[in-house]
């Protein structure tokens, strides 16, 4: 998934320059110009969202006297969660009437949820001829956008410049639109036996939920509890039950490495990395095995449109002493990049369920390199690997986690040097059984299109360090292909639990 266009960069870079020293004059034209999205629906109606599903949106300028140049960023959901852009046009407005044309560059960013646009008018050749802008309504441009996952979210046209010829800057309004897809909605929610309990109580917080769309749904429920009295946070998810240990407090802990030991070779026909040494690779710190790139990205090589990428990578199984439970795992790479620290430039890390490895592959974040040798966790997403596979939390499903492929995605496509990986390893947390909380596999329960069902229980039963009021927001995450888990569009329950002695 393209994050920037990178053909684009030095025209955007000029058109920012341009749009810059332009925006100095402030006219004073009348507020009635507008930039809006069409259609301010998505999808329309009698039509329902279906993930892979491209709709086609439009930016229109209306009531515009001489306009001469355009800017705006289209707003959309973030960390490629529900919907990415792609396929941006020029429309024709700006360029009609005008010998010399216009320029048109965009950037889009998926990760970050925007997409840049500008488009200007090309200067006379001769600068002593007079020059005009567009007036009227027409389209500026087109893009297509793709429903990627489950989840509703507002698309909003932002930091709008539009001016005239005179270099003046035009008051405007902006008009966005909005995005409905797939999403479970609260039925109820209710504890039991009620929101101010007794030390000993055993206590359940009970969920029910309705899919509304047409297509099933993978639901849990999550409960954020917050102290009032020193602002100790838990996240407690459907299944879960809360054991002791204070609260939100640092349990005593157990850190274990697992490193690759298991190579199956380059997923699909991955080209761009060299290998040195023997399979699995990535196994030990300098032990002579390791991969590299410094390959360029979409526009480059002989596979044009393909990033650079490597994969399966398998890891040592780890024997769980039966004291003990998973409280999370990470994922970690001992690199190097050339050039050094730059946020324009990731090792995209991909993977599938572990032990089935069924469904999509799922993002779960970007490995990442400094200009000298060091370990470096995912960055972008901070969600570790048991946040989109709960499984991963259990003694078989961490041994099953496999890594399905690294893709060294670049900004501007070009290379930068060599991007070096000497090894790569699951970073395992475990704590005593007894504190925490102990885990519901699967933590999730399939809804049917239309269909309501009641979600695994939260239990807790409060002793007297619990002593204390809460304020609690009950919320939904659901998914429909596990690229991410969401809770756009869900609305959420706020109320406040009190255990007394």
């Amino acid at each position: 998934m393209n994050r920037v266009r990178g053909i684009n960069i030095i025209w955007l870079s000029l058109i920012a320059v341009l749009l810059g020293s332009m925006a100095v004059n402030f006219g004073v034209s009348a507020p009635s110009p507008m930039l809006h999205l069409d259609p301010t629906k998505i999808p329309g109606p009698g039509q329902e969202a279906v993930i892979g599903e491209g709709y086609v949106v439009s930016v229109y300028a209306t009531d515009v006297v001489d306009l001469w140049a355009v800017g705006f960023k289209i707003r959309f959901a973030p960390y490629v969660s529900v919907m990415t852009i792609s396929e941006i046009y020029e429309g024709p407005f700006l360029a009609e009437g005008w010998e010399r044309g216009t320029m048109f560059a965009y950037t889009v960013d998926s990760f970050q949820g925007y997409a840049y646009i500008a488009i200007v008018r090309l200067p006379p050749y001769d600068p002593s001829e007079s020059r005009w802008g567009a007036s009227g309504s027409g389209l500026l441009c087109t893009f297509k956008l793709t429903a990627i996952e489950a989840g509703s979210y507002p698309i909003e046209i932002t930091d709008s410049k539009l001016i005239d010829s005179n270099l003046n800057l035009m008051p405007h309004g902006t008009v966005g639109a909005e995005y409905i897809g797939p999403s479970a909605m609260f039925v109820r929610v209710e504890v039991v036996p009620g929101k101010t309990v007794t030390v000993g109580d055993y206590t359940v917080f009970m969920t029910k939920v309705k899919n509304n769309g047409l297509t099933p749904l993978y639901v849990r429920a999550r409960i954020d509890f917050s102290r009032v009295e020193d602002l100790r946070k838990i996240i407690l998810r459907s299944g879960d039950t809360y054991l002791d240990g204070g609260f939100g407090e640092d349990p005593p802990m157990w850190i274990d490495y697992l490193y690759v030991n298991g190579f199956t070779g380059n997923y699909g026909e991955g080209w761009g990395f060299n290998y040195e040494g023997t399979a699995p690779y990535l196994d030990a710190v300098e032990d002579g095995n390791y991969v590299w790139t410094d390959a360029a990205g979409m526009e480059a090589g002989e596979y044009p449109g393909y990033y650079p990428y490597t994969g399966k990578y398998d890891f040592a199984d780890l024997a769980l002493d039966p004291e003990r439970v998973i409280s999370r795992v990470e994922i970690e790479a001992y690199t190097k990049y050339a050039w050094g620290l730059d946020e324009s430039n990731d090792l995209d890390t991909y993977m599938r369920a572990p032990i089935t490895e069924a469904g999509a592959s799922t993002w779960i974040g970007s490995l990442w390199g400094t200009g000298t040798w060091d370990w470096h966790t995912i960055r972008w997403a901070t969600d570790p690997i048991d946040y989109y596979y709960p499984v991963a939390l259990t003694n078989a499903g961490l041994n099953g986690v496999r890594i399905r492929f690294l893709m060294y995605w670049t900004a501007d496509d070009l290379a930068h040097g060599r991007v070096d990986i000497d090894a790569m390893r699951l970073k395992v947390t475990t704590i005593p059984k007894e504190w925490g909380v102990t885990l519901a596999d699967p933590a999730y329960v399939t809804i049917m299109p239309g269909e309501t069902l009641e979600l695994p229980v939260i239990a807790w039963t409060p002793k007297a360090s619990h002593v204390v009021t809460y304020n609690v927001v009950a919320s939904i995450e659901y998914t429909e292909a596990f690229l991410k888990w969401n809770s756009w569009g869900s609305k959420q329950h706020t109320f406040t639990f009190k255990v007394v002695p």
